[in-house]
């Protein structure tokens, strides 16, 4: 996604996500990628989580450039073989 390939992140997400915000979804990565961006881009990414069978709950924590932190709380499920990002 910083890279501005939101296509690409686009995929990342359930089917749920996509259907339901539609070009909304398109219009939010693309603020997401302005704001790594205005951060000096990502730095690293750690996740701490557990999986229970086709669901996995993580703790994304993000460090930007400018050393700035991101916490965030995520729920993947597998669909099509491959995790994805599901509404909390």
């Amino acid at each position: 996604m910083e890279a501005g390939k939101l296509d690409d992140a686009l995929k990342l997400v359930t089917r749920q996500i996509r259907d339901g915000f539609g070009p909304k979804l398109r219009a939010m990565l693309a603020s997401g990628t302005e704001a790594m961006k205005s951060r000096g881009g990502i730095k690293s990414i750690d996740t701490k989580g557990d999986v229970t069978g086709q669901i996995a709950k993580v703790e994304v924590t993000i460090v930007y450039q400018n050393r700035s932190t991101e916490k965030n709380p995520m729920r993947l499920t597998k669909e099509d073989g491959e995790w994805r990002v599901q509404l909390q």
